[in-house]
């Protein structure tokens, strides 16, 4: 077992990543050394780091069959994406994204911080990202970006622009972002038909959008 006291803390701390509805999460030491000892795979922490952890969790499926399933869990809550729109275009950044390995036209989103309102973290990314500070901001619902593996889930807001103050310089030392501009929903469409928006957050949010009333 592999940082097992962590863990448990883990669980502890967020017992809603614990629950096992479908598949039963089994804590039983004996249980998991024995599967360990029969398959190689070691159950717990396998991995963290100050953005994320990745679980190995021994479960048990319908039929009482037992295996390892992998799952990566931020370490922070309170993810926000904002889908801003001024002037009746649609606002998207062309950030680097490294786990692809390519620009990617998206709309502004991150993890605030944990003690602060969605709202107040939807506003801070904003900021960050494009400087936009006036905005009118309103809730459409949650997004989930791969609920195969990650259990992210973030809030996401329409944010009606009042007033353009573009400024990219106050994005975080991990982002790399080159411009910020305005598509029409004409151009938006062509770039998704094209491959060029292919971000799950950004296609999510205009579906939502566009189904607004």
């Amino acid at each position: 077992m592999k940082n097992w006291d962590s863990y448990l803390k883990l669980k502890r701390e967020r017992p809603k990543l614990f629950t096992g509805k479908e598949l039963e999460i089994i804590f039983d030491e004996k249980i998991i050394k024995e599967f360990e000892s029969e398959t190689g795979r070691e159950i717990g922490i396998s991995y963290e780091s100050p953005w994320r952890y990745v679980l190995v969790d021994l479960v048990r499926n319908r039929e009482g069959k037992l295996f390892a399933f992998e799952r990566v869990v931020p370490r922070k809550t309170g993810g926000v994406a904002v889908l801003p729109i001024y002037d009746g275009k649609i606002v998207l950044v062309h950030e680097y994204r490294h786990p692809v390995q390519l620009w990617c036209w998206e709309i502004p989103r991150g993890f605030g911080e944990t003690a602060s309102s969605a709202l107040s973290n939807a506003g801070k990314e904003l900021f960050e990202e494009t400087g936009i500070n006036k905005a009118e901001f309103s809730y459409m619902g949650q997004l989930m970006s791969d609920s195969g593996l990650t259990s992210d889930r973030v809030d996401l807001f329409l944010a009606d622009v009042k007033e353009m103050s573009c400024s990219i310089a106050n994005q975080e030392e991990t982002e790399v972002i080159s411009e910020m501009r305005f598509f029409s929903l004409g151009e938006i469409k062509k770039l998704i038909k094209s491959g060029e928006i292919c971000d799950s957050y950004t296609l999510s949010a205009i579906g939502m959008w566009q189904l607004k009333d």
